[in-house]
């Protein structure tokens, strides 16, 4: 088959999971503060819904200032939470930011995944 008429790939839910770092974009978040808290919020997730939050939901995850990003880090070097899904993260990163930008893209990234993989 032509590359031009090459098929698209139909979305469908098996055992393939490739990690999703909730904050995103790298280049954005890659030093201090910043690319601490982005090493510690990377779940395995299905690839297709993995590519469909990408290129339809979400393209950037905006960097709160650095007395944010510090306090964020500082409590949870503190607490080590440990999350049991990617909902639970999410929600550890709304409550502890103070950041309006930041908490959106946070919640569209929730309601996504609730939508997802609970159907809620």
């Amino acid at each position: 088959m032509s590359k031009k008429r090459k098929r698209r790939r139909i979305c469908t839910y098996s055992n393939s999971t490739n990690k999703h770092h909730l904050l995103f974009q790298g280049r954005h978040w890659k030093s201090g503060y910043a690319k601490m808290l982005r090493d510690n919020f990377i779940f395995e997730i299905p690839i297709c819904i993995h590519q469909n939050l990408h290129n339809h939901i979400l393209f950037d995850v905006p960097v709160p200032n650095g007395q944010e990003l510090s306090r964020m880090w500082k409590d949870f070097d503190r607490e080590k939470p440990e999350f049991c899904d990617i909902i639970s993260g999410i929600k550890w990163l709304i409550s502890h930011s103070e950041d309006e930008r930041f908490c959106d893209a946070m919640k569209k990234q929730l309601d996504f995944f609730y939508n997802e993989l609970y159907g809620q």
